[in-house]
């Protein structure tokens, strides 16, 4: 009985063991996963912008050591708190001209609030609506923005001022100005960095573009593909922020817009040919891919892209033509291969299809290098925009819309406000501002925004505010607290570029200090204000859950059917062949699909909101259909004057238009029938024609014509060089319209 017991409770003891070991264990695990996570929130990938960092730095301290060494230390204050807040508007990377103009509109409006501030300190309960009527216009127009509310509710709860509410102002407005001063000082010499970057970022994007063709030797390869679609993305994500720095600059720059230098403008169009013959280029490897086994052109094709890469990447980030020559040069062994398989197809070892394909494939390589020569030459020859002042006055149509989306969260904005000012008033907290301003600085136009913003921020807000507690408790004076400021600032501003989770951390002290620069607080004020920004925080993320509703849903089918209608314009688009055509609507089919995917990771942040893969697929799907339109847009064209020889691709490319159209009709009135169409048949034909035309072009060959350019000869290449792309195309669209009327995607 005894050995039982001791048995019984050492297999008890082995259990209780192994159950610790596991929580102990499972403990470690979460312990890592959240060590992981802070790691990722506070990780910083890049350079900081140090100098930057010191200009904004040496800005505020300035202000501060001035009032102190002058004896207005709270009129020194108020300056550097101006200059802080203004400075919330700049962003380094943008083009100077539009950090001029933002700068000096976030100038006016942080003198205004604060001007309006202090005017409603004695007057509570009117103040108390006018603060949120100000961060409403602050959310809904966004040239308003943040900081005139924040300006507002910290010179509203600091109160009358000794010297007056104009003075407030025009000190306010001097920080703003000198700030605005000191940031703007390297415009001569570095107005051309934010375009030049611009260029650069989509031309290494490019050229990373041409190095996945070595990642997919063989067709089919999912994780190559996944590779290719990646870099795909990537590329024409960088090649539209490009065209927005090239249109910015030249339009607004310069003061007549036909004394433009061409050289943004002709980087561009190199940058987008290199694009679209890559993406058409990738099509037609694939196609030759599936019809012979010969893989001795593989390795001549990827020695060539390869080259091209090089040279891209070199020529946009050093400066240099240097590796072009050699570029060419292995575009021309490639000629020489394909030229070698068009005589094996021409005594019949080898498809002709083979060397139509190929023929094109080379013909996209050699477009591709020549872009790539010009980019090289216009990097070396230098980017330039002439010298001209920056204009202060917007860009015609420029005006940024907003919707009914913008419209909800100004409301809820300005609800969450006055409820967090009444708050603060009926408590009659002498720090209850904090509690305000972490209101309104971190509620967000989405919940998932905002509960994101607020995870790891919160935080660093209490880790801010704490070290701010101490400063303020510790510092001997104020010349030393002027220069840990000037410090916090250099640090902030200079990792803010890269991090907004690093920014809130130095962000927070540095709003407390300079609100309280002037203040001698004790260690119970330093433990309020901890609390306050935490408890704000709390209140931020009970307030979006309570108040965000799933309203993107509503608006999703007009996305899905806006981005159907686009794809069919650009496939209708192609059967004209007119190239101005055909590339401005890839640009208007892209927008489409950003559209939707920023509308899908909206929908993805509402409380409780989970996006269909149905959703994820339609843009998938609708980025495989621009990529063939630009495979058919490299195509040659028939014989011009015969181009009835075109006719069944065109009817191939009308019933894949219409198929799009009719899946748009079917989103738009919940029919998943949709209309019907002629696809199939059309393909039919397509497949014939080809066969015709191939037992044509043999009897050509047994006739002895092989080197002439006969009407046959021009039809036959412009037919097999397409029939690949066209069944590529057509079998995406066919994906894009099931993924789009399917009963996942009605979010029903």
């Amino acid at each position: 009985m005894s050995q039982g017991r001791v048995g019984e409770s050492g297999a008890v003891g082995r259990v209780v063991r192994g159950l610790r070991r596991r929580g102990a264990e499972a403990g470690r695990k979460g312990a890592r996963r959240a060590g992981a996570a802070l790691r990722e929130a506070f990780r910083v990938s890049g350079r900081p912008a140090w100098g930057y960092g010191a200009l904004c730095g040496v800005a505020i301290g300035v202000l501060l050591l001035a009032g102190t060494f002058t004896g207005h230390i709270r009129e020194g204050s108020a300056a550097a708190l101006g200059a802080y807040l203004t400075a919330f508007a700049d962003d380094p990377a943008m083009p100077y001209g539009r950090r001029a103009r933002r700068l000096l509109r976030g100038t006016l409006f942080v003198t205004l609030g604060t001007g309006l501030g202090t005017l409603l300190a004695p007057h509570p309960w009117i103040a108390v609506p006018v603060i949120g009527l100000v961060a409403a216009a602050g959310a809904q127009w966004p040239m308003i923005g943040l900081p005139p509310t924040l300006a507002l509710i910290l010179s509203y709860f600091q109160g009358p001022v000794s010297y007056g509410a104009v003075v407030h102002m025009e000190l306010a407005g001097a920080g703003g100005l000198w700030i605005t001063a000191v940031v703007l000082l390297s415009w001569p010499v570095r107005r051309l960095r934010p375009l030049r970057a611009s260029l650069e970022t989509a031309g290494v994007a490019l050229a990373d573009l041409l190095d996945a063709a070595e990642f997919q030797p063989d067709s089919g390869d999912a994780e190559a593909e996944r590779e290719w679609e990646e870099r795909r993305k990537a590329a024409e994500e960088a090649l539209a922020e490009a065209r927005t720095a090239v249109a910015h600059y030249t339009a607004v720059e310069r003061e007549e817009e036909d004394e433009d230098d061409p050289g943004p403008g002709r980087m561009l169009d190199a940058l987008t040919r290199i694009f679209h013959e890559t993406v058409a280029l990738h099509i037609l490897r694939d196609g030759v891919t599936g019809l012979t086994g010969r893989r001795d052109w593989v390795e001549d094709l990827d020695t060539a892209t390869g080259a091209q890469a090089r040279a891209l990447r070199e020529a946009m980030t050093e400066d240099s033509a240097m590796a072009v020559p050699r570029a060419l040069a292995c575009a021309a062994k490639f000629a020489d291969r394909v030229e070698a398989i068009r005589r094996a197809a021409l005594s019949g070892d080898e498809p002709l299809a083979v060397s139509a394909l190929l023929g094109q494939v080379r013909r996209c390589l050699d477009r591709i290098g020549l872009a790539v020569r010009s980019a090289a030459l216009i990097s070396a020859e230098g980017v330039a925009v002439g010298p001209r002042l920056p204009r202060f006055t917007p860009r015609p149509g420029g005006r940024r819309r907003h919707g009914q989306r913008m419209a909800h969260y100004a409301a809820r904005l300005a609800v969450v406000t006055v409820a967090a000012v009444t708050l603060a008033e009926v408590t009659h907290e002498p720090y209850g501002k904090w509690f305000v301003v972490t209101v309104v600085a971190s509620l967000r136009p989405t919940f998932g925004d905002t509960v994101e913003r607020l995870l790891f921020p919160v935080l660093g807000m209490a880790v801010g505010a704490t070290a701010a507690a101490f400063m303020l408790a510790l510092t001997p004076g104020h010349v030393t607290l002027a220069l840990v400021i000037a410090g916090l600032a250099v640090v902030g501003y200079a990792l803010g570029t890269l991090s907004f989770n690093w920014w809130t951390v130095f962000a927070t002290p540095l709003g407390l200090l300079l609100a309280d620069y002037a203040m001698p607080l004790s260690w119970n004020a330093a433990v309020w204000r901890v609390g306050f920004a935490v408890a704000g925080g709390v209140a931020v993320v009970g307030a979006a859950r309570l108040l965000w509703p799933r309203g993107e849903r509503v608006r999703m089918s007009g996305r899905v059917a806006a981005l159907l209608d686009q794809h069919a314009r650009l496939v209708r688009a192609l059967v004209e062949q007119q190239r101005t055509s055909v590339a401005e609507q890839v640009e208007e089919a892209a927008e489409s699909a950003r559209r939707l995917d920023e509308s899908l990771e909206r929908l993805a942040k509402e409380p409780g909101g989970a996006v269909p893969r149905a959703l994820r697929d339609t843009v998938e799907h609708a980025a495989r259909i621009r990529a063939d339109a630009l495979a058919l847009y490299a195509v040659p064209a028939p014989v011009p004057g015969e181009e009835d020889q075109a006719g069944p691709t065109a009817a191939v490319l009308d019933a894949v238009a219409d198929r799009l159209s009719g899946a748009a009709d079917a989103v738009r009135t919940g029919d998943s029938e949709g209309i019907p169409d002629d696809l199939d048949q059309a393909m039919d034909t397509l497949a014939t024609h080809v066969e015709e035309l191939t037992a044509q072009r043999l009897d050509e060959l047994a006739e002895g014509a092989a080197e002439e350019w006969t009407a046959i000869r021009y039809a036959y290449m412009h037919a097999a060089s397409a029939h690949p792309a066209l069944e590529d195309l057509v079998a995406n669209a066919g994906r894009l319209s099931r993924a789009a009327t399917s009963e996942e995607a009605a979010l029903t």
